[in-house]
């Protein structure tokens, strides 16, 4: 409850301050108060001025309707803001705290009169359109008063729904003809549960419902092409554009084509070239690396130095150059370039060719048979045409040819420059009766017939004549690789003798040392077949000691000693001479002495090896002779023709031994020959001859 109250003042007997006094101030107390003076008796009294108090009375805390929105983006909606008990009315205003700025715009007031009739109530309604970023933002209300020190506020919580907002880029800015693209879409969307789906160039991709899109072997063609993505959710639907971009490199949207033009008239050569960045185009001369011009066009004035072969070489950065060339060639009248003797034959499909080089295209080609111009419409004659390179061929095709379409034909030529004509004349073709054709394949069958069974017979013939080869001797037999001996490849007969060792055992050899006496020697046996014999004084058996042989059998083959076969070698002696001493030459390769065979099938040979040294301790030296056994069995081999003999060559059975008159002659016990190969002094003049270097240059000399 208030209190009003009078205070006077006085500072002299007329001048006196009379103020009231209102304590606490209530609403009530909002009037016009006057102050007023009475005076004496029959004075009538004066009164102030109205003095207005105004009671000020702060408003409440705002109220917002609603205080959650839930509601969709682009939708508009209406929030509002009360506030009650402000005297005088307050200010209301609205800040979006999304962006922090006041809002001005869409704002309706009302001011409502209390029951006391002192008092408003002021509501702001504002009408407000929610974008995706208002989406768990808030809009506030704030109220301004003259008894406030600061505003009162209150805030309206926004939930936003929204439709998915689209992001689509692709993973590599440049995309690269023949790369595999990739594309990404991400999508900003409430409620979060979306579907994706992709399209290229407005069509839809099936089985493509992810958020990334892979495009393998990407080619030129998707240059400029859109891929779009599409992003659904409750709200609403969204889609993204794209537009592609591929680096590839030159290439011909057409094919450069030649050009014509008359002598002296302008011709223009195009390079029309696609390529993403454009390509750099230059222009050469064919031989010539003169920079002629550049772009996709070049101009020549057709001249006879000008014609010929253009090119034209497109380049783009990090691609292969791409070269094109063009022909500038000069118009004129046609030229047949085909023969002018065609041939034909009776009865069948006859074709007359007429080939034409013709700048421009012929306009028309005509065909005349003897003065005559062919009828097309007769269903015997047909005219087909055919391009190739610059020449046009015109075939005249006559079905069923007869004798009358034999003879002389004209071909015509006419293009815009002139006329050109060929007589072409068509012959019947010789053929072959058909009787000679059997004949002829009969006699080739016949000789063919003749020639297989002569040279069958041939080899027949030659397997009688030569000697088979020898068996190849047990694993057990072979002697070292070191000690073998070929007698073919000896340079002279002399030296084979000497390359012959009389000791199949090495190991033996060394035990007959100047210090060491031994009575006895082993000769361990070639062959498996004839046990070894002990010997006493360099005397026993010695199984076939020469067995290294190149061709034929086993049977007393070539040897180089006194005879193979026994009683004296008589067999070996018949071939001789009766001076000449028997060596490796009195035998020629490929004969065959029939040696005698024991009772077991075996040949037997005894040859007189002569007498080797013996050393003593004492230091003396002694001769014990040495009688060589050869044995043999007759074996029978199929020849081979793989490895055939070298040819017999004839020799003189004067020709006496290469050691001269020295050798012994039909001596049974022969002196091994010493290491002088070349040594013939004293021999015959073949002797000489066989030994000297023009004989050993020849094949088959020493046989």
């Amino acid at each position: 409850m208030n209190k009003k109250e009078k205070t006077k003042l006085c500072t002299g007997w007329n001048n006196c301050d009379y103020s009231l006094k209102i304590h606490p101030v209530l609403l009530e107390d909002d009037a016009s108060y006057h102050c007023q003076v009475s005076a004496a008796d029959g004075i009538p009294g004066i009164r102030s001025p109205p003095a207005r108090l105004t009671v000020y009375m702060p408003p409440e805390p705002p109220i917002v309707k609603p205080e959650v929105v839930k509601t969709t983006a682009g939708m508009t909606i209406t929030l509002l803001c009360i506030s009650r008990g402000g005297r005088p009315p307050p200010e209301i205003m609205w800040v979006d705290d999304a962006t922090r700025e006041t809002i001005r715009d869409g704002i309706l007031f009302t001011t409502d009169k209390m029951s006391d009739g002192k008092r408003v109530t002021v509501t702001s309604r504002l009408s407000f359109t929610p974008k995706r970023f208002h989406h768990n933002s808030t809009m506030t209300c704030l109220t301004s008063h003259q008894a406030l020190t600061s505003p009162f506020s209150n805030k309206v919580h926004l939930e936003v729904l929204f439709p998915p907002e689209v992001n689509l880029r692709p993973r590599f800015e440049n995309l690269v003809e023949g790369d595999e693209a990739s594309f990404y879409c991400t999508a900003n969307a409430n409620p979060t549960n979306i579907s994706y789906r992709w399209f290229h160039n407005s069509r839809q991709l099936h089985n493509q419902s992810s958020r990334t899109l892979t495009l393998h072997n990407i080619s030129r063609n998707f240059h400029q092409n859109v891929i779009s993505c599409e992003v659904s959710n409750e709200v609403g639907t969204s889609k993204k554009n794209l537009n592609i971009q591929v680096v590839y490199g030159p290439m011909f949207r057409s094919p450069p084509e030649d050009v014509a033009a008359e002598t002296g008239k302008r011709a223009t050569l195009k390079c029309d070239v696609d390529s993403n960045p454009p390509p750099i185009i230059n222009w050469y001369q064919l031989g010539s690396r003169k920079l002629l011009s550049t772009g996709k066009a070049f101009e020549v004035i057709v001249a006879p130095f000008t014609t010929g072969v253009y090119i034209c070489v497109a380049s783009v950065r990090g691609f292969p150059d791409l070269e094109g060339r063009i022909r500038v060639l000069v118009k004129g009248p046609p030229l047949i370039v085909s023969s002018s003797t065609q041939e034909g034959r009776m009865g069948d499909t006859v074709i007359l060719e007429c080939t034409t080089v013709s700048i421009p295209t012929p306009i028309r080609i005509t065909w005349t048979y003897r003065g005559r111009q062919i009828d097309l419409n007769d269903p015997r004659y047909e005219v087909l045409e055919e391009r190739q390179n610059d020449a046009l061929k015109n075939l005249l095709v006559i079905h069923g040819a007869d004798s009358q379409d034999f003879g002389p034909y004209n071909c015509s030529v006419v293009n815009e420059y002139g006329v050109a004509r060929k007589l072409i004349t068509l012959n019947r073709e010789k053929t072959i009766p058909v009787f000679m054709v059997a004949g002829g394949c009969l006699a080739l069958i016949l000789i063919g017939v003749i020639v297989t069974s002569l040279v069958l017979c041939n080899k027949r013939h030659s397997t009688d004549k030569e000697s088979p080869l020898p068996e190849k001797p047990p694993a057990g037999n072979m002697t070292s690789q070191a000690h073998m001996v070929n007698m073919y490849e000896a340079p002279s007969d002399t030296n084979l003798s000497n390359d012959v060792s009389l000791f199949t055992n090495q190991h033996l050899y060394h035990q007959l040392t100047a210090t060491s006496d031994r009575d006895a020697h082993d000769l361990h046996s070639l062959s498996t077949d004839s046990p070894s014999k002990s010997v006493t004084g360099m005397e026993g058996n010695v199984d076939r000691v020469l067995t290294i042989m190149e061709h034929g059998d086993t049977k007393c083959r070539r040897g180089s000693l006194n005879g193979l076969c026994p009683n004296g070698n008589a067999m070996l002696r018949e071939s001789a001479s009766p001076n000449a001493t028997p060596d490796f030459c009195t035998i020629r390769r490929g004969a065959k002495p029939q040696c005698p065979a024991n009772s077991n099938g075996r040949a037997v040979h005894e040859t007189n090896l002569g007498g080797i040294p013996i050393f003593h301790q004492n230091g003396t030296t002694s001769s014990s002779p040495l009688n060589v056994r050869h044995s043999t069995y007759s074996v029978s081999r199929a020849p081979n023709y793989g490895s055939p003999l070298p040819p017999p060559y004839t020799r003189s059975p004067k020709v006496g031994s290469p050691r001269g008159s020295s050798s012994p002659t039909g001596s049974g016990t022969p002196t091994l020959p010493s290491s002088g190969v070349h040594n013939v002094e004293g021999g015959s003049p073949e002797a000489k001859y066989i030994f000297s270097p023009e004989a050993m240059r020849k094949p088959g000399t020493l046989v």
